[in-house]
């Protein structure tokens, strides 16, 4: 629940610094429950998300670092790891049902996951940017949760992306204005 009020505190408040530190949280207990789960590539993408969440919180109450990037090198670097999961999981369903295709595709979701929130937090990406990433992200995301039967992130997920969509369409009727 801390990790959907840390996304719902970004995508819909723009608090990033709240949402830094509810991420924070989150995750600690996320990696407890993808131990007991069995799913390393999970795990270690919550401990990865600890610390990126402790450092855009630090980043965020010092304005102390920001990354300098092209915002086309910065998409290409996010948008790749999202787009070979979603090759993976499209292969799974229409080529073979072969679980190994899943768990490949777990941890390429996870490198775009922990490349999108390490450029968010280090203020390298906008706010749209990111949630845009992540949307694409918990959509590909979805087939393995439910495959290993991580029912409750499952929910989250599909949660995530009802905000993210939400908060996407919120600021292009905002930035319409």
């Amino acid at each position: 629940m801390l990790l959907l009020a840390a996304y719902t505190v970004v995508t819909v408040l723009s608090k990033e610094r709240v949402s830094m530190l509810l991420g924070l949280l989150g995750s600690l207990l996320m990696c407890a429950s993808f131990w007991l789960l069995g799913s390393l590539s999970f795990f270690f993408f919550n401990i990865v998300w600890v610390v990126l969440s402790l450092l855009g919180f630090l980043n965020r109450s010092q304005q102390s670092m920001s990354l300098s990037l092209d915002k086309r090198f910065v998409g290409l670097i996010v948008l790749v790891p999202n787009v070979l999961a979603a090759v993976l999981v499209i292969s799974f369903f229409v080529v073979n049902k072969d679980d190994w295709l899943l768990e490949m595709s777990s941890w390429s979701i996870i490198v775009g996951f922990v490349l999108n929130y390490f450029m968010f937090a280090l203020s390298a990406q906008t706010r749209f940017s990111y949630v845009a990433y992540s949307l694409m992200g918990s959509v590909v995301s979805l087939p393995y949760l439910y495959s290993i039967s991580a029912y409750s992130s499952l929910v989250h997920t599909a949660l995530t992306v009802g905000l993210s969509i939400y908060g996407l369409s919120s600021e292009r009727k905002n930035s319409e204005n």
